[in-house]
């Protein structure tokens, strides 16, 4: 989700911009919230003012913005629901005040508010929500945190038809300085070979034969990581 921030116009000038980057967000739950809210942000975000030395534009502040959308929605949908709502997002990017990336947590539960919080203030942690929580938390215990064992617990929470969850395909992205890189996900079926991002296979018939544009996005290979 990119942003731009402007400073103010001068004598009739367009405004200069003062800062941009990409916002990386997941969520696990309820997906209404999320999507709403990406949506709505996809569009305010591509254009925001803050006036230097008296506005603060740091991923603290974006934080915030974005938490005012996330409690904005998240109330009428309450309303909308009578409570039965239960949704996590993870967000974040780098912060050019800080000197590196931050991440936060917005929370909402049937017995809670929503909430913000900072999350993954120290090297080597690691933040799981959604269905397959405990069991993946319980696939990594003891276990060091690399991309081989997170991949792979994801994997089998997804493929474990005793975890209740939405299944699906693995989608995975990185941070790197103030962009973030969605990237496919490569399995081997057989002889064929699946390039999925998200519910969409770009190596299937439906991309490859009906239109000369091809997809080109960075693939995460799972054989080579598992």
């Amino acid at each position: 989700m990119p942003y731009n921030i402007y400073g103010p116009a001068i004598d009739g000038e367009e405004p200069s911009l003062i800062r941009c980057g990409d916002i990386a967000i997941t969520f696990a739950g309820y997906s209404i919230i999320p999507l709403m809210m990406k949506e709505a942000l996809a569009e305010i975000l591509f254009k925001v003012q803050a006036v230097p030395g008296w506005s603060d534009y740091d991923m603290d502040a974006l934080s915030k913005f974005i938490f005012h959308a996330f409690d904005t929605i998240a109330r009428d949908a309450d309303f909308k629901t009578n409570g039965k709502i239960n949704v996590g997002i993870i967000f974040g990017g780098w912060c050019e005040k800080a000197c590196k990336h931050r991440i936060y947590k917005m929370e909402l539960t049937e017995t809670t508010i929503p909430s913000l919080t900072e999350v993954l203030l120290q090297p080597g942690e690691i933040e799981v929500m959604g269905s397959g929580k405990a069991e993946a938390e319980r696939i990594l215990e003891g276990q060091p945190l690399t991309p081989r064992t997170i991949v792979g617990a994801l994997k089998s929470v997804i493929d474990d038809p005793e975890v209740p969850s939405v299944g699906g395909n693995i989608q995975y992205g990185d941070l790197d300085a103030n962009r973030f890189r969605p990237h496919g996900v490569i399995e081997i079926n057989g002889n064929y070979v699946h390039y999925w991002r998200g519910l969409i296979d770009l190596n299937s018939e439906e991309f490859t034969n009906s239109t000369s544009l091809i997809p080109n996005i960075p693939h995460i290979d799972l054989a080579k990581i598992l």
